[in-house]
């Protein structure tokens, strides 16, 4: 696996069905900001809507 892979994240899913790499590649990218998504409606007790 590469830390700086070239691959845009429409590459990266795309390739997902082949390459088990290309879904850690693209996690890495993101997951900070799926974590503070995460921890936000954790957080909300409105969440989920009704």
């Amino acid at each position: 696996m590469q830390d700086r892979d070239p691959r845009t994240d429409a590459e990266l899913l795309a390739a997902t069905g082949g390459d088990a790499d290309a879904f850690g590649v693209f996690y890495r990218r993101h997951v900070r900001w799926v974590l503070a998504v995460c921890s936000r409606r954790a957080r909300d007790p409105g969440w989920p809507p009704t």
